[in-house]
């Protein structure tokens, strides 16, 4: 397994390549406003960046996102996490998580957040980080 970080809009490419196949629940929209805010943020680079996993080869078999949140909070705010199912264990998951903990250690991040459907407890004892929970109070329209 290797993860690079993408630079190119071919790397951006295939994450979102590998977006198509898992449509995330957490997102409001369907694949194509998903790809344009994703390479609406990829152009602009300043605060968001983005990670492949590969197979050891040239196969991505996951990816992560995330942008630096300035505006009032001093933090990293994971964007998306996703590897392939047939793939899927906790050392693909931590070597995408590493990447982002070490970006937000050397931005001087006081936190990263993520969406998650499973507690803090599970990723704590997977991630062997101090995580900690807050409620999120979500008010539907619809």
């Amino acid at each position: 397994m290797a993860v690079f970080e993408c630079q190119y809009t071919t790397d951006a490419n295939k994450i979102l390549e590998l977006a198509k196949e898992h449509p995330s629940p957490e997102y409001d929209c369907g694949f194509d406003e998903f790809k344009a805010a994703f390479m609406k943020l990829f152009l602009e680079r300043g605060n968001f960046r983005c990670w492949l996993l590969t197979n050891g080869g040239d196969k991505p078999i996951g990816y992560i996102a995330a942008y630096r949140n300035k505006f009032l909070k001093n933090e990293i705010d994971v964007f998306d996490l996703f590897v392939k199912r047939n793939h899927r264990g906790i050392k693909e998951v931590l070597d995408l998580i590493e990447v982002v903990k070490q970006w937000a250690i050397d931005a001087k991040a006081l936190r990263v957040r993520w969406e998650t459907s499973h507690s803090a407890g599970i990723w704590s004892r997977l991630t062997k980080l101090p995580l900690s929970e807050r409620v999120i109070v979500e008010w539907r329209t619809k």
